[in-house]
């Protein structure tokens, strides 16, 4: 982070450090309310990316990632992807004077209500008008952190073009239910549109390039959350490696885990500089759509690598279920397509590079 102020740089140890604090008495793979209102309490991650205006703290992406990278290290299961960056992304790319908004901004920022954002394919869910009140019709078979959201923004196609819709909760034609995945860690839902009362929060381009920049925000913390993750796996092996000993040696000492471990880190290393080098130039108000899908990628790739080994090092006791290694696995696994497939990405970057 070598473009950082002092000042944030400072800043951004503390965030590190209270996070970490505050969940430090957490196991992977678990978590619960209480473990959210922890985070909303003392560090107050939902309004992370909130204008101070709306009772948020008005960070940026270097904070962002910090954060992230000490939840995904944690490996818990709080919905911080989905309310305090998607969402709150979201809404400040909306940048919009509407009290719908302004009421929303706030509710992220405060925690008062939690906020879920429900993308959609094209047509999966449709806007229709023609009763005098916008409703939606529709399917999306997984939308994480969407059970339990009070408010859910969602990606529906209206008179032809891409909008963005808010959903209350409690709706009637509204039904969520917890679908049964791989990350233990997680919480995803299918969530069903049946003639829903909503409002028509964005439309046209507008609502094309809130959710782009949600996205783009969403990919970065992602990418932040594998890199912690790798390096929580890296460490538990090397601690391991170090006090497991065969044939009167730590197996650390042996050439083959040595290198296995060394490749890790030059594979968590990488991913980390790209991942600040992407936060950096989002803070710097640059368009890095590369950047933070070149890190997205190398971030997944370092998190297989980090939690295949920790697994297979460990030996037996890696395969069992009382053992937090397969919760990193689950994660790591997980994390590579929650966003969407691995190819857009890899187009992403192709595409920028002219290819």
């Amino acid at each position: 982070m070598s473009s950082a102020t002092p000042e944030q740089q400072e800043l951004v140890e503390d965030l590190r450090a209270t996070v970490r604090a505050a969940l430090s008495r957490t196991e992977p793979g678990t978590g619960d309310a209480g473990t959210w209102a922890l985070l909303v309490d003392q560090v107050g991650v939902d309004g992370l990316l909130v204008p101070e205006a709306h009772g948020g703290l008005g960070l940026g992406a270097r904070e962002l990632v910090a954060v992230a990278e000490e939840i995904g290290g944690a490996a818990v299961r709080v919905p911080f992807l989905s309310h305090a960056v998607a969402a709150a992304a979201l809404l400040r790319a909306a940048d919009l004077d509407a009290a719908l908004v302004d009421g929303l901004r706030t509710d992220t920022a405060t925690g008062s209500r939690r906020i879920a954002v429900v993308p959609s394919s094209r047509d999966a869910v449709v806007a229709d008008d023609a009763s005098g009140t916008t409703r939606l019709t529709g399917t999306v078979t997984a939308a994480l952190d969407a059970p339990g959201a009070d408010v859910l923004l969602v990606q529906a196609t209206y008179d032809g073009r891409s909008a963005v819709c808010v959903v209350d909760g409690t709706a009637p034609g509204l039904a969520v239910a917890e679908r049964s995945v791989l990350d233990l860690s997680r919480s995803v839902g299918s969530v069903v549109f049946a003639d829903t009362p909503a409002t028509v929060l964005l439309s046209g381009e507008a609502a094309r390039q809130a959710l782009a920049d949600s996205l783009r925000w969403s990919r970065l913390a992602l990418a932040a959350d594998q890199v912690g993750l790798a390096r929580r796996s890296l460490a538990v092996t090397v601690e391991y490696v170090g006090i497991r000993h065969q044939f009167g040696a730590a197996i650390g000492s042996f050439q083959a885990v040595k290198h296995r471990c060394t490749e890790v880190l030059l594979e968590v290393e990488l991913a980390a500089a790209l991942v600040d080098q992407a936060a950096a130039a989002l803070d710097a108000g640059d368009d890095p759509q590369d950047l933070v899908s070149t890190a997205a990628l190398q971030a997944g790739t370092a998190a297989l690598a980090a939690t295949d080994a920790v697994i297979q090092l460990h030996g037996g006791i890696g395969f069992t279920w009382e053992h937090v290694a397969h919760h990193f696995y689950r994660r790591a696994r997980a994390n590579v397509s929650l966003l969407g497939p691995v190819q857009d990405l890899r187009d992403a970057v192709a595409a920028s590079a002219g290819l």
